[in-house]
C-alpha cells in the first residue's frame, strides 16, 4: 500500500514536471532571463530545460515499470550494483531538483515584469510558488525520501 502510494505521487510529480516543461517550450515567453536559462548548458553538456524535462519522464517511466517490477530494489540488494545506484539516483534527483527550483525562480526575476512577464497556467503558477516556497533543508528531505523510496520500496 505504501509502496503503491510513493509510486503513484512519485509518477504524478514528474508527469506535472514534464507537462511543465513542455508547455513552457510552446510558450512565447520573452523574458530574458527566462530566455538566457533556457538557453544555457548543464555541466557545458545538456540544455538545462532538456534535462528537467527528460529526466522527469524517464523517472515517470521508471516509477511506473517499479509499481509492476520492483527493478531497482531487485538490483539494490546487490552491494556494488546497489551503490552505484544509489549514488546514481542521489545525484540526479538532486541535479534535477537543483535545475527545476532554479529555473521556477527565473520567473520572479527583474526583467520578468509587464510585456515580458511569462504566463503560466493557474495549476503551473501554484505549483511553481509551492515549490520555490521550500527551504533548503525540505529538499535534502525529499531528495532522501525520493531515493529511499526507490531503493527500498
Amino acid at each position: 500500500m505504501i509502496r503503491t502510494a510513493f509510486y503513484l505521487i512519485f509518477i504524478a510529480f514528474n508527469i506535472m514536471i514534464f507537462a511543465l516543461m513542455y508547455k513552457f517550450e510552446k510558450s512565447k515567453c520573452k523574458c530574458p532571463a527566462v530566455v538566457d536559462y533556457k538557453n544555457s548548458k548543464f555541466l557545458g553538456l545538456l540544455n538545462k530545460v532538456d534535462y528537467i524535462k527528460w529526466f522527469s519522464l524517464v523517472a515517470a517511466i521508471t516509477g511506473v515499470l517499479n509499481l509492476f517490477i520492483p527493478i531497482v530494489r531487485t538490483l539494490g540488494k546487490f552491494f556494488l550494483v546497489g551503490t552505484v545506484i544509489g549514488i546514481t539516483l542521489l545525484i540526479l534527483t538532486s541535479f534535477q531538483l537543483y535545475l527545476l527550483i532554479n529555473f521556477l525562480k527565473t520567473f520572479d526575476n527583474e526583467s520578468c515584469t509587464g510585456k515580458n512577464k511569462c504566463k503560466l497556467p493557474t495549476f503551473f503558477e501554484k505549483g511553481r510558488k509551492f515549490v520555490i516556497a521550500g527551504s533548503f533543508t525540505v529538499y535534502i528531505i525529499m531528495v532522501a525520501i525520493v531515493v529511499l523510496g526507490m531503493l527500498y520500496l
